[in-house]
């Protein structure tokens, strides 16, 4: 779209997919941020317990297990965002 054309005019229903993609884009990544800070600050206390040796087998499974979901909500949650950012870039001004 050029800057000089005026933004594409939208009707009532797509205004709302319009408004409910931009809340959600700036939740989701919020989130992220958040869900980022906390997959560090676990991962390194799981490798600091780790190399102390304060930790079973039973229980460095379960933390590596917890790992790959954070893992995976975050990958989760770029798609989301990605998907959003696409269906708003047309919108955009």
């Amino acid at each position: 779209m050029n800057p000089s054309e005026p933004m594409k005019q939208v009707d009532e229903k797509t205004q709302k997919k319009i408004d409910k993609a931009t809340k959600d884009l700036a939740k989701d990544q919020q989130q992220l941020l958040k869900d980022n800070e906390t997959l560090l600050k676990d991962q390194a206390k799981f490798d600091k317990q780790k190399a102390q040796g304060k930790l079973s087998p039973n229980d460095i499974q379960k933390t590596e297990k917890k790992l790959r979901k954070s893992t995976d909500d975050i990958g989760k949650l770029k798609e989301r965002i990605a998907k959003n950012e696409a269906f708003l870039n047309p919108y955009k001004q």
